[in-house]
């Protein structure tokens, strides 16, 4: 339920083998309007609280952003678009940067990612093939690193799918927000250019531009990736400083910028359980 309003709880499916679980709530537009004027709400985020159906535990509690059904999405990889990890180094490389050394971002891409919140009004929402077991540190990290509110999806290592997680993903997105258009952020390190190329092929009219960073000068991007998309639609780049993104500016909905310092929100949740918020005539889609 939305914290703060009163409201009556939601019952969601039951979670997974892996403890994981998705579902779509529906939530009145004064009960949306209640929750924002709560203590611990920033502007364009709710507060939801989840318990056990037996309620043995006291309700978790995070905090959501508000997402319209227009505007612009950033759909964002994590490992070496935002968060330095050197997949393409090797399994040494990533165990070391992973379990052994301070989480670091991609010097600019925090500033890029807020200046995009405040320019634009993007939302943001990450797609990784990290583990779900990461979601609590990689959270953490971004919150830390200043990047924007934002919904996190990862991908479990055991999965008979992950080949086509980050495809099945962000379709999945345009499809739930066909009022919005998205720009794409990966890396030159592993898949990012071909799978993003590929959607922009398939959904022309809402991504607006493929960026991929270029991790090293050995991990290049051939032009031919991008082969009937226009030239406009997409860049390479290794500066953040050096991306081109001309869009309209116009806000459409104040992003919150940094999570408020409240340990209790970011109680550890199924990595699916993060919502989207789509505003309707009477009422507001959370898909979380």
């Amino acid at each position: 339920r939305l914290a703060g309003v009163n409201g009556l709880w939601r019952e969601i499916s039951p979670t997974d083998k892996d403890g994981r679980t998705e579902a779509s709530l529906w939530f009145k537009d004064e009960e949306v309007s209640k929750a924002t004027q709560q203590e611990l709400s920033t502007s364009g985020s709710v507060l939801v609280e989840v318990r056990l159906i037996d309620r043995s535990m006291p309700p978790a509690r995070v905090l959501l952003p508000l997402v319209g059904p227009e505007g612009v999405t950033v759909i964002s990889d994590i490992d070496d678009t935002v968060k330095v990890t050197e997949v393409f180094r090797g399994h040494g490389k990533v165990l070391e940067n992973t379990f052994f050394r301070e989480f670091r971002a991609v010097d600019g891409m925090p500033e890029l990612y807020k200046r995009w919140a405040t320019k634009y009004g993007a939302s943001f929402e990450f797609v990784s093939k990290s583990p779900p077991e990461l979601h609590e540190p990689l959270t953490a990290f971004l919150r830390n690193a200043g990047f924007p509110l934002s919904s996190v999806h990862l991908c479990s290592l055991f999965s008979g799918e992950r080949s086509s997680f980050k495809a099945r993903r962000i379709t999945a997105l345009l499809q739930e927000f066909p009022g919005r258009r998205f720009v794409l952020v990966g890396d030159s390190g592993e898949h990012d250019a071909a799978i993003y190329a590929e959607l922009a092929r398939r959904f022309p009219e809402q991504i607006l531009k493929v960026l991929i960073r270029q991790v090293s000068d050995r991990h290049t991007v051939p032009s031919a990736t991008f082969y009937g998309i226009e030239p406009g639609k997409w860049q390479v780049f290794t500066d953040p400083v050096d991306i081109r993104l001309d869009l309209p500016v116009k806000p459409a909905l104040p992003i919150s910028l940094s999570l408020p310092e409240f340990p209790e929100l970011f109680s550890s949740l199924p990595e699916s359980f993060a919502f989207a918020v789509k505003t309707l005539e009477l009422q507001r889609a959370l898909h979380y």
